[in-house]
């Protein structure tokens, strides 16, 4: 990481663009040197203007790319980079003819127009009261869904997170987040928990606080899930979540008991003892076992050796059957 650049310039130029991941190849304009710039920064369009920090690196097929590690962005300013901004198709409704329009009529200031006083659209023919109101909130909406990725990005958030945040919660999104980065670790979004804290950390958010230790109680009980165990014992669990968390244990054993009141854990009682589980799980093993007593009343045994069957089952999935399991 020592050998970290920095560059500046206009977006010249997109060469491909992933709306998925938000992964790009495109030219940046710096200084009159057209620089090949790969990397996830979102929505990027053409006319922007970037600040990129990362490295020079040799392309097999594509020669030499600079390869992105942190991006900032603004808007353009100047009436030039404004109109190939609006003519690449950043606002949906406003094309390269109306873009020159805009741009002749309202120069240097037109995209505060856009977002601000959007009832001066109206100035140009054919730009009824409706569109203007249109083209405005899809120029809010863009500019929420920069303004997200820019934040993200800040804490070194990839692109890709961003933009399943975006699917989410749309142009709240980033309120949510900076409300509670650890949303960002909920399934759909997926961020790990150490990088939503280190967020949290920095936008001082106390370690104590109800968000936190609910996120870390989930991301333990997750991490027991992908080792197989759908349910933890309480007492382990707080056990755990005290360590890991350094927190005191009454909060712990506070905010288990709030959410399952909330229904986002269950608890189960078995052999004395009281396990918890999360809430997908839990409804999941119900449903599977009532489908299985349904299955007992209507079945019989027909003497049917599975075990080739559960073997291939194993192979193909990648997982081991205990005895007990085999069985049932």
């Amino acid at each position: 990481m020592e050998d970290l650049k920095t560059l500046k310039g206009e977006v010249d130029s997109i060469i491909f663009k992933s709306e998925d991941t938000g992964f790009c190849v495109l030219m940046l304009n710096c200084d009159n040197d057209l620089i090949t710039v790969v990397g996830e920064m979102g929505d990027v369009e053409e006319g922007e203007d970037l600040v990129v920090t990362g490295e020079f690196t040799s392309h097999q097929k594509f020669g030499e790319q600079f390869k992105v590690h942190i991006f900032e962005r603004s808007l353009p300013t100047t009436s030039a980079a404004i109109q190939r901004y609006l003519a690449s198709g950043a606002i949906s409704g406003v094309g390269p003819v109306l873009a020159k329009k805009l741009v002749n009529k309202f120069g240097d200031d037109t995209l505060d127009i856009i977002e601000n006083t959007p009832d001066r659209l109206t100035e140009i023919d054919g730009i009824t009261v409706k569109k203007a109101e249109k083209i405005s909130q899809e120029f809010k909406t863009t500019f929420a869904a920069r303004s997200l990725m820019s934040y993200l990005n800040k804490f070194e958030i990839e692109t890709s997170y961003g933009i399943k945040a975006w699917k989410r919660w749309g142009n709240t999104a980033e309120q949510i987040i900076k409300s509670n980065p650890y949303v960002l670790c909920i399934q759909g979004v997926d961020l790990s928990f150490s990088r939503a804290d280190a967020v949290a950390a920095k936008s001082d958010i106390p370690a104590d606080s109800e968000c936190r230790i609910k996120a870390g109680i989930t991301y333990i009980l997750r991490q027991n899930a992908d080792q197989g165990h759908t349910c933890l014992p309480l007492d382990s669990l707080v056990k755990t979540a005290v360590s890991y968390l350094d927190v005191d244990e009454k909060l712990i054993k506070k905010v288990i008991e709030d959410e399952t009141e909330e229904e986002n854990l269950y608890y189960y009682d078995k052999h004395g003892r009281r396990f918890v589980m999360l809430a997908d799980f839990y409804k999941a093993e119900d449903y599977i076992a009532r489908r299985l007593a349904i299955m007992r009343q209507i079945s019989y045994d027909n003497k049917i050796d599975f075990s080739e069957v559960i073997d291939l089952e194993e192979e193909n999935n990648g997982i081991h059957y205990e005895k007990i399991q085999r069985e049932a």
